[in-house]
């Protein structure tokens, strides 16, 4: 039986070569353009750390939008980025720490780079709950068994409440005890960033989660505006008839006078 020479494949003596991702620097330009790296610096400014802050939150912060994955699982992947420096593991666990430490003069210098250096306002935010859970039973001042949001109902978790502004870009955020009724996170997350943060005058954007009378009478109270999700099948009959009213419709048409909604 005739064998194969080597010239009928003309890979067989190649190896596998180690493929380097650099289209992270695209992150990276975005990184430096709102003011992270310069945020960070300035967190690590007269501190003892030794460590580059920034360096290593880019790291952990640039794998999660790429893959998520555990610190350990981090640091053993890192090496599949073109030129990055080497991270050890510590240095991520010590990094978290001092994030944590510093979180709200973190946020509030971000928020003077992004706001205040170009003269914009925050007057839109727009307000959502989610759930983060631990691969873990054991709870805590902060972990807590609550309703999952991705069906975790079995592991400990917290309940994260974030405001972001009307081009997507985050405000603030607070955390919450896992067992935290999404509709009670609103008012005290919107209390803190509107006092840290100077904002005047603020229209609340919303899920029909937070649609309940006692969370708008709240609202309302506050001197906030808002714009919820509502079901209409479930509506009182007046409301109901005044929403399909044609009186109370416009019509937007194209550029050649299609109708495209109402």
């Amino acid at each position: 039986m005739p064998t194969r020479d080597k010239c009928d494949n003309p890979f067989a003596d190649c190896s596998e070569a180690t493929l380097y991702n650099y289209g992270y620097l695209a992150y990276r330009h975005m990184w430096r353009d709102l003011g992270m790296e310069g945020c960070l610096e300035e967190a690590q400014h007269g501190t003892k750390i030794e460590y580059s802050l920034p360096e290593t939150t880019f790291v952990m912060a640039l794998q999660h939008l790429l893959e998520p994955m555990s610190k350990y699982a981090t640091c053993e992947n890192q090496a599949r980025y073109f030129h990055m420096p080497e991270i050890p593991l510590h240095q991520m666990y010590r990094a978290l720490n001092r994030l944590s430490d510093q979180k709200e003069e973190i946020e509030f210098s971000l928020f003077e780079y992004n706001y205040v250096r170009l003269n914009k306002t925050v007057d839109v935010v727009f307000y959502d709950a989610t759930t983060i859970h631990f691969e873990s039973v054991n709870a805590d001042e902060l972990r807590e068994f609550g309703f999952s949001k991705n069906g975790k109902s079995n592991e400990v978790q917290v309940v994260l409440g974030m405001i972001i502004d009307s081009d997507g870009m985050p405000v603030g955020y607070e955390l919450f005890k896992g067992n935290t009724f999404e509709g009670n996170t609103l008012l005290k997350t919107l209390e803190k960033i509107k006092h840290r943060f100077r904002i005047s005058r603020v229209i609340i954007v919303a899920d029909r989660e937070l649609n309940r009378k006692l969370n708008l009478k709240q609202i309302k109270d506050a001197g906030y505006g808002y714009i919820m999700a509502a079901k209409i099948k479930g509506s009182a009959a007046k409301l109901q008839e005044k929403i399909f009213d044609e009186d109370g419709f416009v019509d937007v048409h194209d550029k050649e006078g299609k109708l495209q909604l109402r």
